[in-house]
């Protein structure tokens, strides 16, 4: 059984997929693929798209879904791996941490549930390194979809992603995950393992709306709740800010 399985949700974004596939069989060449595998889950209603991926692969299919909660559902149910991770087709893989981020799980098969890795945050005019609490805060996301491996086990233990949350059912996974009380390695001993942009729609109002309605169905302390909608209210003022200034 591979160690680790990669997905990658996209849609109808070539250019993006090609960067990021590049960079996915440059990790496959260096560790190959007894070590990791990667899934492309695209959700593409664009022939082109199909056409191009069609010539790239042999072999390519396409299938719509209901949204990127779905679509990671789907392709965690073509994975047959030991552990698995979800990114984005603009996430980008370090090869040489993602290297040492797999000997360490390697290594501990079987000793834990989950590993947390530190990630890049990017933004247009900086890059900020996502060390993690070993806290693991509630209020809000406690630590960064890019940088969280968890087995396949108990990821299908817990449900998988919760689809009824169309833009923060990664926050309410985390939430659940760690209610359960796993066994896990949060490993800083290394840098980055995944660069990953900032923005996106959990920086959307409606997304400050569907964090607090998770909050409260996961019991998330009052206190905590309130804390976490005035981090969540802070940072999207700041990122409207920020896109006024560039002129978006």
């Amino acid at each position: 059984m591979t160690v680790l399985s990669i997905v990658v949700v996209t849609r109808n974004r070539p250019e993006s997929l090609s960067g990021c596939i590049a960079r996915l069989n440059g990790l496959v060449e260096e560790c190959g693929p007894d070590m990791v595998r990667y899934i492309i889950q695209d959700g593409s209603s664009n022939s082109e798209v199909n056409n191009e991926f069609n010539a790239l692969f042999g072999s390519y299919e396409s299938e719509s879904d209901s949204g990127i909660y779905n679509a990671m559902n789907k392709a965690f149910r073509h994975s047959n791996s030991e552990f698995i991770m979800f990114i984005g087709d603009d996430d980008i893989i370090r090869t040489d941490n993602m290297l040492a981020a797999l000997g360490i799980i390697a290594d501990n098969i079987g000793n834990y549930d989950a590993f947390i890795f530190p990630v890049a945050v990017k933004s247009p005019s900086s890059v900020r390194i996502w060390q993690i609490d070993e806290r693991l805060r509630r209020w809000s996301m406690p630590f960064p979809h890019g940088g969280f491996i968890v087995s396949s086990a108990y990821h299908k233990q817990i449900g998988g992603f919760d689809e009824k949350y169309t833009l923060s059912s990664d926050y309410d996974y985390a939430l659940r995950l760690l209610s359960s009380d796993p066994s896990i390695c949060i490993n800083s001993s290394i840098g980055p393992i995944v660069d990953f942009p900032l923005g996106g729609a959990s920086s959307r109002f409606s997304a400050i709306c569907e964090n607090l309605l998770i909050r409260y169905r996961n019991n998330v302390h009052p206190f905590n709740i309130m804390r976490g909608f005035v981090y969540d209210f802070y940072r999207y003022l700041s990122n409207t800010k920020a896109r006024q200034s560039r002129g978006f």
